[in-house]
């Protein structure tokens, strides 16, 4: 041990003699007019290891065992850039397919190609978008945190939330060509099918609004953004307004924040509100819940407590219609997990929303042409009823009935049931009595007194399961 005092405003910049001699020469003046300040350091030396004798040396550390994986936990797809994933372990892995992401790079590259040329700047090496594909695709399409989705990419977390911003902007870019209302000549084409699927004349869509579920904020935004206060914290969420067609796809969107109001006033927000208003009883309509207001160019079911029969199988194809708008959120929510818990930064949150229902077009776009239906129905598709509950037509704690004041349930009509979609569900077959198809989750409606309904299985006009038993409803 060592026990020294140092003057450092005495200290030698050159190891010369005369240096030393002048530095030696000002501290001793220092010392005599008591204006030097030292520093006290006691240095220890420890032994080392050759010092010890005729004691045991204390061993090294054991190595850390390796955490045992949860049983949930997927391993078979490490979404690693020189992974080879099989078609099914890609689509699994990043929720979409092998094509449809070579389709996404190329976009992008195209589209930065003639912006370069445009601006005529030369254009170079460009830079590998593929990272950035890969990296945005896994984290919309798996509900893994930022931090560990990135140590599987290898780059720091800032790294891979820009890469994510990045391809989020590019995908809302093309909003114009992947999701925009229909226009009339689509319209009519639309209502044909949908009429032939539900017996619904006239629908070009359905429009309902969801929460997408996400942490709760920082600062301020808390209380926007907040639909329930719990004793656990804050629930908060967006308010996702959207109109589907015939295929799924989005047509329209809106976001907003649960403060808004009802369903009714986050609808007036919305630009289809004024889209809708400019439409004729001539023209197509769709349709939607109680809740909305019955207009020339929204059609709602009947909500009076006795129901003629006409009434009945009004609101009976308007359900079938209306089922196109809860098949598509559920569809949504299983391909992009991201969408049932979002992370709490509202900003880059309504960018990634967006972002997703584009995807979600051009997922079913590109699937559709190139496996002749969409891969991700087979796939994932069985999934969706478990989220059908959590992303359904309807908003918990900040909707409204038919009189447009009180909450609503988010749970759907259907509770748990199982839903089986399909593009084009067969009709109905013609007979000489005509049959109405209900889900024993609903009460069957008054019918005339001639009518005698029978709680079944099965039945050969069934068109669209949304649990294990209907009511088959056969009007003699």
């Amino acid at each position: 041990m060592k026990d020294i005092v140092k003057f450092p405003a005495f200290k030698v910049d050159k190891h010369t003699v005369n240096a030393k001699r002048i530095k030696s020469l000002l501290l001793r003046l220092a010392l005599k007019e008591n204006t030097a300040y030292g520093e006290r350091r006691i240095y220890i030396q420890l032994p080392e290891e050759s010092d010890h004798c005729n004691h045991k040396t204390p061993g090294r550390k054991r190595p850390r065992r390796s955490r045992k994986l949860k049983d949930n936990t997927k391993t078979e797809c490490v979404p690693c850039l020189d992974s080879d994933l099989n078609d099914s372990q890609f689509l699994n892995t990043f929720r979409v397919t092998k094509s449809l992401y070579q389709f996404l790079v190329g976009e992008w590259q195209k589209e930065v190609v003639e912006k370069m040329v445009e601006a005529g700047v030369p254009v170079a090496e460009l830079e590998q978008f593929e990272q950035h594909v890969l990296a945005a695709l896994y984290y919309l399409g798996s509900a893994e945190n930022i931090a560990s989705a990135s140590s599987r990419f290898k780059i720091k977390t800032i790294d891979f939330m820009d890469s994510i911003l990045k391809f989020s902007d590019f995908l809302i870019r093309q909003q114009e060509k992947y999701l925009t209302l229909p226009t009339l000549e689509e319209r009519i084409t639309i209502a044909e099918v949908i009429k032939h699927d539900s017996g619904f004349p006239g629908v070009f869509g359905a429009m309902d609004a969801a929460l997408v579920q996400m942490q709760t904020p920082l600062s301020n935004e808390e209380q926007d953004y907040c639909y329930n206060n719990t004793p656990s914290g804050s629930k908060c969420a967006f308010v996702l307004q959207f109109i589907v067609d015939h295929r799924l796809h989005f047509r329209d969107i809106h976001l907003d924040a649960p403060t808004t109001g009802t369903r009714i006033q986050v609808f007036q927000e919305s630009g289809a509100w004024f889209h809708l208003q400019s439409l004729t009883s001539s023209e197509t309509h769709i349709v939607a819940p109680a809740v909305y207001p019955l207009a020339p160019a929204i059609m709602t079911p009947h909500m009076t407590e006795v129901l003629s029969y006409q009434e009945a199988l009004f609101n009976e194809n308007h359900r079938e219609a209306h089922k196109l708008a809860v098949n598509a959120m559920t569809i949504f929510k299983s391909r992009f997990k991201r969408m049932q818990k979002l992370d709490r930064h509202v900003d880059n949150n309504r960018k990634f929303v967006k972002a997703a229902c584009i995807l979600h077009n051009i997922a079913l776009m590109h699937e559709d042409e190139t496996d002749g239906r969409s891969s991700f129905f087979t796939t994932a598709g069985r999934q969706g009823g478990a989220h059908s509950s959590q992303g359904g037509a309807n908003i918990n704690g900040r909707g409204a009935s038919s009189s447009g004041g009180t909450p609503v349930s988010a749970k759907g009509g259907g509770g748990s049931c199982r839903v089986s979609v399909t593009h084009h569900p067969p009709p109905l077959p013609l007979s000489s009595a005509p049959t109405l198809l209900l889900c024993s989750c609903h009460a069957p409606p008054p019918l005339p007194p001639s009518t005698s309904t029978v709680g079944c299985d099965s039945c050969p006009n069934f068109v669209l399961q949304c649990c294990s038993k209907f009511w088959c409803c056969i009007l003699t």
